[in-house]
């Protein structure tokens, strides 16, 4: 009974998602300066949009609450989610439709209280079962959007990247809107010769696997000599592009021809 309870929440909840407008994913535009944005930044900055928009639904709705309030329900649980499908439906916000794994809603006590499709997670906490895991980094990360696994150690932990927004509310409404987007996509916008780079110079996602987790020797040394650039620099035969997004800062490398 409570597996076909999920499976109807869910078919409710793509019900939502298929029927909101969603973001067509951007093409490569240029800035005023004349520089190209690239696919990877492209992609990063749709993920920032999605998880506004979803949690702006999420927060109006009191989604976190109402769901904590089932997942005690404990004997019945399944018959309240049955009963709750139709408003849940209207709850969700679009996202960008092919473009995610999952999402997950850590309430404020950092219980994961629903999940699309992965039971493995299903209640459990950040601070027990669940420490450790880039989950556990968006939940404890100092600012309300965070992009966890890129900017955590180690980086390499399975292959997803896990954007996310906090969400503010009152004591019981509060939590974290999290995305689960696999690395590979990442990995297949790099243009040939393109890296990305942390910024002390570690690859981080490049189309040779073999290359995340090291320094690249000639960037790393040009980032260790000077400040975090705020623009594009071209040096060496090297074009640096910054994407900064709250605490997470990056540098899209590619080699010049």
């Amino acid at each position: 009974m409570r597996i076909l309870a999920r499976t109807a929440l869910f078919i409710a909840l793509s019900a939502a998602l298929w029927s909101c407008a969603s973001v067509e994913p951007s093409e490569s535009r240029r800035t005023p300066e004349g520089y190209t944005i690239t696919p990877l930044g492209n992609l990063l900055a749709q993920c920032e949009n999605d998880l506004k928009k979803g949690s702006e639904v999420i927060r109006e709705r009191d989604i976190i609450k109402n769901l904590t309030h089932l997942q005690r329900m404990d004997s019945g649980g399944a018959k309240y989610y049955i009963l709750e499908r139709e408003n849940i439906s209207k709850m969700i916000a679009a996202v960008t439709d092919g473009v995610y794994r999952d999402f997950i809603l850590l309430n404020r006590k950092g219980t994961v209280v629903y999940t699309k499709d992965d039971d493995s997670i299903q209640g459990k906490n950040v601070r027990t079962s669940l420490a450790g895991t880039p989950l556990q980094d968006c939940f404890t990360g100092q600012d309300d959007l965070g992009f966890g696994s890129l900017s955590w150690t180690p980086f390499r932990q399975g292959e997803f990247l896990y954007p996310s927004l906090r969400i503010h509310g009152g004591e019981r409404s509060s939590g974290i809107f999290v995305l689960k987007i696999k690395t590979q996509k990442l990995r297949d916008l790099l243009s040939p010769g393109t890296r990305v780079l942390d910024k002390q110079g570690i690859v981080l996602i490049s189309r040779n696997e073999k290359e995340e987790g090291s320094p690249h020797p000639q960037a790393a040394g040009f980032l260790a000599a000077r400040d975090f650039p705020s623009r594009t620099v071209r040096d060496g035969g090297f074009t640096y592009r910054p994407f900064v997004r709250g605490a997470l800062s990056l540098i899209l490398l590619s080699e010049d021809e």
